[in-house]
């Protein structure tokens, strides 16, 4: 009914005639320019404390954006009060020009400004990496991201592996090496391709677990539209809440590739996610 009712207020607000669409008058329209520049700062609109309206002027829920079949179709207009601070948008149907600079906002969100090299001490490692992981676990408290921490836990775990390397098996324990390879997987694809042949040769001598380099193969090949190797990599549908898993190649000997690098059957770590995975193993 949700989706039904915002599917209304689009179709009649792209329908209208009207040779003036809905603007606010009291507002400053926001450049894409300035977004950009925003979110290279971290500085993203709160959509939760925004007012959003259609082209007739019509409010729309937020929770109703998320339920928008093909998001791509829409273009949202930013507007900012006179502190600077944005507080409303418009939805209209996109263009061309919209589509490109969604994609081109989106790789600057996910990447963030260029990493930074920090001063790290390599006398006390297991405290440092400690550290980086309490803070990642810390800044996803209650499913919520925190791009710029991600960003600083980023430039923290980099240095280190260029001035540390990775440490020996019995210098660190379970949760400080976890903090090496989770802080890579929330970062961006190319400072995970650029470090994980460091991360293969660690696994190659113990010194990092193989299940964990399952994960970044997988997410890797998820982000070249590939078929997964270990079925690490799950889907979340923004609207339903429902979970899904990725495509995976030969689900039928799925236990037996997670076996050789030490994961449990994937039914059992598919049940977090409330997935069914029934395939028969051979």
């Amino acid at each position: 009914m949700q989706r039904l009712r915002l599917t209304v207020l689009l179709l009649f607000a792209l329908g209208c005639t009207d040779p003036a669409p809905y603007r606010p008058s009291d507002l400053k329209p926001v450049s894409r320019q300035e977004l950009i520049r925003r979110a290279l700062r971290f500085a993203y609109p709160n959509g939760q404390q925004m007012t959003y309206r259609n082209e007739a002027g019509e409010i729309i829920p937020y929770d109703s954006l998320l339920t928008i079949p093909n998001p791509t179709l829409y273009a949202l207009d930013y507007y900012e009060n006179d502190a600077g601070e944005i507080v409303e948008a418009v939805i209209r149907e996109s263009t061309e020009a919209d589509r490109d600079f969604q994609k081109r906002y989106q790789q600057v969100a996910n990447t963030g400004p260029e990493l930074r090299k920090v001063e790290v001490n390599c006398s006390d490692k297991a405290a440092f990496l400690q550290g980086v992981f309490e803070r990642d676990q810390s800044s996803r408290h209650a499913g919520l991201l925190d791009r710029k921490t991600d960003h600083e836990n980023l430039e923290l775990i980099t240095s280190f592996l260029d001035k540390c390397g990775v440490p020996d098996h019995d210098e660190i324990d379970d949760v400080q090496r976890a903090a090496i390879w989770t802080v890579l997987q929330h970062g961006p694809r190319d400072v995970r391709l650029a470090y994980l042949p460091q991360l293969e040769a660690a696994a190659g001598r113990g010194d990092i677990g193989p299940g964990a380099i399952a994960m970044m193969r997988d997410r890797l090949l998820v982000e070249e539209g590939k078929p997964q190797l270990y079925g690490t990599q799950v889907h979340t549908d923004p609207g339903s809440g429902q979970n899904s898993l990725h495509p995976l190649s030969d689900p039928a000997t799925v236990d037996r590739r997670r076996a050789e690098v030490g994961l449990g059957p994937l039914r059992e770590y598919l049940q977090r996610f409330a997935i069914d995975f029934a395939v028969p193993q051979r």
